[in-house]
């Protein structure tokens, strides 16, 4: 068996979420080939599905110290370090990320949460914007702003964020998360009878997101049902033609 094999197995344990197991598939690829970071990534992974958050590091820094270019090994060392609370040094690993590859918003993503943990409000926003730059549908990036405005108390802000995360959210028929940012803008707008209007337009953006969804449905339903119009019409017509193909085949018999 090769080490490409147990790589295979390994991830298809990990995809199960058989984090041992699948540990024990990558520590056999390491056997054939100590040297590839690939399978040092792949057990770091593992760890920190586990919250085994040192050993993940450790690995992540066998599989850097293999192949330093890989952004991902960087990524994932630095998650791991913001989980262990070592800010400092995961906000280092997320800025060679940066470097490394500047079009994954989840690179700025991380460095904002981490930057908000630390209460460096200003600094976090500026990262999650810089992530919305690049995917300005990715509903998490606007929660997170979101949660930035609602601790300092900006609340109007906050709710135009857990607005916009809601709208793109729903629009992608993806619910996480969304009764958490609902509870939230419930305590907001109870606590700040000046936001009412914000309320109002909320509400309105509710209706038209489920009026969109149900439209899309409709749509649905009716491209269908024609489709199988035509499928029927279909089936039909080759009925005919074959009972056409048999009696003209009929009358050719008796005519001999």
């Amino acid at each position: 068996m090769t080490e490409n094999w147990f790589k295979v197995q390994g991830d298809q344990l990990y995809m199960h979420g058989k984090y041992y197991k699948a540990i024990k598939k990558y520590e056999k690829a390491l056997e054939a080939n100590p040297s590839n970071a690939l399978f040092y990534y792949c057990k770091g992974l593992c760890y920190k599905k586990l919250k085994f958050f040192e050993k993940a590091i450790s690995e992540f820094d066998k599989a850097i110290s293999f192949n330093s270019d890989d952004y991902l090994n960087h990524k994932n060392k630095g998650i791991s370090l913001k989980n262990i609370k070592k800010y400092q040094d995961a906000i280092a690993e997320f800025d060679i990320a940066i470097k490394i590859n500047p079009n994954d918003p989840s690179n700025f993503n991380n460095k904002g949460n981490t930057l908000y943990e630390m209460e460096k409000y200003e600094e976090a926003l500026a990262e999650y914007n810089k992530a919305i730059i690049i995917n300005p549908k990715k509903y998490i990036y606007y929660i997170n702003k979101g949660n930035v405005y609602y601790d300092i108390k900006n609340y109007e802000n906050a709710l135009d964020e857990y607005i916009k995360a809601i709208r793109f959210s729903e629009e992608n028929l993806d619910g996480f998360g969304v009764d958490k940012i609902k509870s939230k803008i419930v305590q907001i707008t109870t606590e700040n009878l000046i936001l009412k209007d914000k309320i109002e337009l909320y509400k309105n953006m509710k209706e038209k997101i489920q009026f969109e969804l149900e439209n899309r449905k409709f749509k649905i339903y009716i491209y269908y049902s024609f489709l199988n119009f035509l499928i029927n019409k279909i089936i039909k017509l080759k009925k005919i033609k074959f009972y056409y193909f048999l009696n003209i085949n009929f009358l050719k018999f008796n005519k001999t």
